[in-house]
């Protein structure tokens, strides 16, 4: 028996995680493999073998909780616990468990105590290497920030110690992993998919009127590296060009959010969206797609950039299965002027950047899909304990 253990909600759509498991129960349904998913809410005309970790009313009490404390009460912490808690309670006679999100600490040890096999999916880059760079960045914007505590760090590495094999969602973030001590051998990749039919082309969408550079994120926070874009956008020169911001701005130091809130607001060639619940609708608008990231697990943004057949700017923290001069660009990290070259060339070069977009379409259409991945993985620690 396979357990799944998620803080997804399943039988809704309203967590995007929820896309990242629906190919695992897809493929382990085809195999025939005995399998169950432990997620966070299992609502509605949900299988069997889907367990809800919290009761739908539970959520409910801890969503009043944080509204009438402004989000004060941390909710998202609360739930993960309880989720946490239960599912370390239920694990029994599994042969592996894979985990999707490191933050399930109770689980990891409780498996382990079972004698249970353990692999874990780590949906951003190494949680310590994140926090350096966000660190780095605040210097460089000449502020700072609380540190998270000693004792999170060392049971951070001590749950990761524990895991049999580790799952990365992009080789960036297997590397950072490799560079903070993680055994290499027991880090696999496996990219998540993007839903092909809902992200792709549409030139009838695309005008003449305006050259149009997507920045597209759910959550901006500064490690998104949309200062660097910003910083160099007035200069860039292309005529009647547009930049559209996708996502909502978080956890940005009050005065250096004031500073390009005010430059943004000041400037007619910017478009602030917001958080979208249809970003395919600004892929299908754009031209290309500027998202100069520090760090990133993997990047959904650009992927469904990719499937949406649009060119992508990023750095080697996005690249995922981006390639560079063939589907986009690769630029360094804080370097604004290469931003601005890579957009101005894109525009130059209409025909090469057409083509780049097919080819990132054909890039996402073609690639194994995440399902496939994790059951390889799964298949290759059964096997070795055959052996």
């Amino acid at each position: 028996m396979i357990t799944v253990v998620t803080f997804a909600d399943l039988g809704d759509r309203r967590n995007l995680k929820t896309a990242d498991i629906a190919p695992i129960i897809e493929t382990f349904s085809e195999k025939g493999e005995p399998f169950q998913v432990f997620c966070r809410i299992a609502v509605g005309d949900t299988p069997k073998f889907v367990k809800g970790m919290l009761p739908l009313w539970v959520h409910y009490v801890i969503s009043l909780l944080g509204r009438v404390t402004f989000g004060v009460f941390p909710t998202r912490k609360l739930e993960e616990m309880l989720c946490d808690l239960r599912s370390s309670y239920l694990l029994k006679n599994e042969s592996i468990v894979v985990i999707h999100s490191l933050s399930f600490f109770r689980t990891i040890d409780s498996a382990k105590q079972k004698g249970i096999q353990v692999i874990g999916i780590a949906t951003t880059a190494h949680s310590l290497f994140v926090e350096k760079q966000d660190d780095e960045e605040l210097d460089v914007l000449n502020t700072s920030r609380i540190r998270r505590s000693v004792r999170f760090a060392t049971r951070y590495l001590k749950i990761l110690s524990k895991l049999d094999l580790l799952v990365c969602l992009s080789q960036y973030a297997a590397d950072t992993f490799v560079r903070s001590g993680f055994p290499q051998d027991r880090i696999r990749v496996a990219e998540l998919d993007v839903d092909t039919e809902r992200f792709s082309p549409d030139e009838t969408n695309r005008t003449d009127e305006f050259f149009s550079v997507l920045f597209p994120a759910a959550s901006i926070g500064i490690l998104k590296g949309i200062q660097y874009l910003l910083d160099v956008w007035s200069s860039v020169d292309v005529p009647n060009k547009r930049m559209v911001i996708l996502g909502k701005f978080m956890g940005w130091p009050r005065e250096v959010l004031a500073r390009y809130q005010r430059q943004m607001d000041a400037d007619p060639t910017i478009t602030i969206a917001g958080f979208s619940s249809i970003p395919e609708k600004y892929f299908k608008e754009a031209d290309i797609v500027v998202f100069p990231t520090f760090t990133e697990g993997f990047s959904r943004s650009i992927a469904e950039a990719m499937a949406s057949g649009v060119p992508v700017i990023t750095t080697p923290a996005g690249q995922g299965l981006l390639e560079d001069g063939q589907t986009g660009f690769i630029v360094p990290e804080r370097d604004s002027r290469a931003i601005k070259e890579k957009i101005e060339y894109l525009y130059s070069h209409r025909e090469e950047r057409i083509a780049m977009g097919v080819a990132a379409r054909e890039t996402m259409l073609h690639k194994r899909s995440f399902g496939e991945a994790i059951w390889d993985v799964c298949k290759e620690l059964q096997d070795s304990n055959t052996k």
